[in-house]
């Protein structure tokens, strides 16, 4: 999935129009056995710089506790919209944690707890240390 994901911009439309302020969230099958260690440097969507990764590698996304993935991402590109993110803000939403389920409810909901983040209205600039400070929130698997 992630691969196709930054294919989709050779399609005829985007050679006239230059993407901007997008987000791409989600599940992403970003991790494990979908992409492995070895896979990342062949996916543009990481390579290239102008992409910020919202969530890091370490983040497990998952509701099961015998699994440790993390597929759901948070990737954006564009000024605007990284001005607008509230620095540490993004992260998984651990829902089973906020509503005391246990992991079989949880499962009834999802086998993937969601990702999130707050926006603001932003005019400041952003340059790119504030892009790297952003990048891969993956001290902290935050939940939110």
């Amino acid at each position: 999935m992630i691969i196709y994901i930054y294919d989709l911009p050779f399609d005829p439309i985007f050679l006239v129009i230059t993407p901007q302020n997008i987000i791409f969230m989600g599940d992403l099958n970003a991790g494990c056995a979908h992409v492995p260690m070895e896979s990342w440097k062949d996916i543009r969507l990481r390579t290239n710089r102008e992409f910020v990764w919202l969530i890091g590698d370490n983040v497990d996304t998952m509701v099961r506790r015998n699994t440790s993935c993390p597929y759901d991402r948070i990737v954006v590109i564009g000024d605007k919209l990284i001005r607008s993110i509230v620095p540490g803000s993004a992260g998984k939403y651990d829902f089973m944690e906020a509503y005391g389920l246990t992991e079989d409810q949880a499962l009834e909901v999802s086998d993937h707890f969601p990702v999130e983040m707050e926006l603001m209205e932003s005019t400041r600039e952003v340059d790119q240390n504030e892009k790297e400070r952003l990048e891969m929130s993956e001290q902290t698997e935050g939940n939110h």
